[in-house]
């Protein structure tokens, strides 16, 4: 099990978890987490896996479902959008990347494109204070509360 402390005072859904997941050639399994705001990290490797790895359409009739047909999907506060899209959509493009690319859209000015309420949050988020310039929730930074 891999973890990484995380900020509790974002905004949910908001700071990234970025994770490096590798495999070699003898089924080792190696898994790297770090947390985009806190910076923690952590890695683990996983060695006995042989058996353990579900391919694609590679499913076994005769095995037992650990989680039966009728129970629901889990469900939590990790959601994963992802890098790639096949439609050209600029409210999938994560607010702290956009702004770095093309900062219009942050604007008050009337044109075709604003962004969206999510991509707001996740530019500030990333943002030091204009005061004190450290990161969001650090809790030396007491600027709002003057």
């Amino acid at each position: 099990m891999v973890r990484v402390a995380v900020d509790k005072t974002a905004p949910p859904l908001t700071e990234r978890l970025e994770l490096d997941v590798t495999m070699d050639d003898d089924l080792i399994l190696s898994v790297a987490a770090r947390s985009s705001q806190r910076k923690d990290a952590a890695s683990e490797s996983y060695f006995d896996l042989e058996f353990g790895i579900g391919l694609p359409g590679s499913a076994d009739p005769t095995a037992r479902d650990v989680v039966g047909p009728e129970s629901a999907a889990p469900t939590g506060g990790l959601t994963i959008r992802a890098n790639v899209t096949d439609q050209k959509d600029q409210s999938l493009i994560p607010g702290d990347v956009l702004y770095r690319h093309n900062s219009r859209p942050f604007q008050s000015l009337p044109g075709p494109y604003q962004a969206t309420e999510e991509q707001l949050r996740e530019h500030l988020y990333y943002q030091p204070c204009s005061a004190c310039k450290r990161p969001w929730g650090d809790p030396r930074c007491r600027c709002a509360s003057r």
